[in-house]
């Protein structure tokens, strides 16, 4: 108890001493005394606090809400210690037999949220990981012994905070994937009790969410597990400002689900909306989206994605004018029918073309 006061003092060298005298009963602490004093230095001490409980307290058997708690409050140079240390954000309880017997209450150090080992992981956006605990607020009951964390956060300095990490590479692919998941799935969060969160809130975690878009397009980082956490927001319930963000930085991520999800389909509204928010895509992976616009003669956005380089193909405006043709939308099919012959000039082709006649197509 007076270790746990200590450090939450502000006086370091109170806390150091602190430290020190429960150091020569180290055997003695059991797995949740020893995790939560270093949960304690993370969320409230600095580095040489933090470097000096690992001296004299270590081996822990559980270091990830640590380390979720020093990028949660901000503190990089605690964070930076950590994963030089090879704390992993995910990992997972560690028992071993220099501990006392574990005592019922003690077997879920990480409160029960997903760790590497966890077959769900990165399979509903929503899932409670540890790496979702970077970026909530206190909410009184995170502690695993004594009173409650009182310290503040600023969820603008958290983002800014991993966001830095990820560029540097701090982060292998699972915890990658599974921070960029709980970034958008707290904005989504945010959008629901708007009140209960700093007002830049939505702005903070999609902009992080942003940045380690970026990083999986052009450093590849995430691997394919990005595609997996951000196609997971492509759901009817969740918030079309969600689906908006993914249209804007991940556009074939949306448009691929196109063809793998029945209800997307089935919801060519939704597809309209979205479409004012796609970023630009290739011609292979635009086919999709076009015979979608086409079938329901959404002209205005088959005139956007017509705007896109490269994307009127011979094939894709095959695909889309019978798509057009089948459902009678004949504005759409002489569109399609003159983006083609643009396409292959003002002459009759042959039957594996573009007709030249809208009466032949509609027929």
């Amino acid at each position: 108890m007076r270790a746990r006061d200590a450090i939450a003092s502000d006086d370091q060298v109170r806390a150091v001493v602190a430290v020190a005298a429960i150091a020569d009963y180290r055997d003695r602490l059991s797995p949740t005394q020893l995790t939560d004093i270093l949960e304690r230095t993370c969320a409230y001490g600095t580095r040489n606090l933090v470097e000096w409980t690992f001296t004299a307290l270590e081996p822990f058997p559980y270091r990830g809400w640590a380390l979720a708690l020093a990028l949660r409050c901000a503190r990089e140079d605690v964070a930076r210690y950590l994963l030089g240390r090879g704390v992993d954000l995910l990992e997972d309880d560690r028992r071993e037999d220099k501990y006392r017997p574990v005592s019922a209450y003690e077997t879920h150090l990480s409160r029960h949220d997903l760790t590497r080992s966890s077959s769900r992981l990165l399979l509903n956006p929503f899932g409670r990981s540890v790496a979702t605990e970077v970026f909530s607020p206190f909410s009184g009951n995170e502690q695993l012994l004594g009173g409650a964390f009182s310290t503040t956060t600023d969820i603008a300095a958290t983002c800014d905070l991993v966001g830095r990490l990820a560029c540097e590479g701090a982060f292998d692919p699972v915890v990658f994937d599974d921070l960029l998941r709980a970034s958008v799935a707290h904005a989504s969060d945010v959008m629901d009790a708007p009140r209960n969160y700093a007002p830049y809130a939505i702005d903070a975690c999609l902009g992080l969410a942003e940045r380690m878009i970026r990083l999986w397009h052009e450093n590849g980082q995430g691997g394919d597990g990005a595609d997996l956490v951000l196609g997971g927001f492509v759901q009817p319930q969740v918030h079309q400002r969600i689906i908006a963000f993914i249209c804007a930085n991940a556009p074939e991520v949306f448009v691929s689900r196109i063809s793998s999800l029945t209800w997307l389909r089935n919801d060519p509204q939704l597809i309209r909306v979205m479409t004012h928010y796609l970023a630009p895509l290739d011609a292979n992976a635009a086919h999709p989206l076009l015979r979608i616009l086409a079938r329901n003669g959404y002209m205005t956005e088959l005139e956007i994605v017509g705007t896109w380089p490269g994307i009127l193909t011979s094939a894709n405006i095959d695909e889309a004018m019978a798509e057009a043709s089948g459902a009678g939308r004949a504005e759409a099919a002489a569109w399609l029918l003159a983006r083609g012959q643009e396409l292959v000039g003002d002459h009759d082709v042959d039957g594996n073309g573009v007709p030249d006649d809208i009466d032949d197509l509609l027929l």
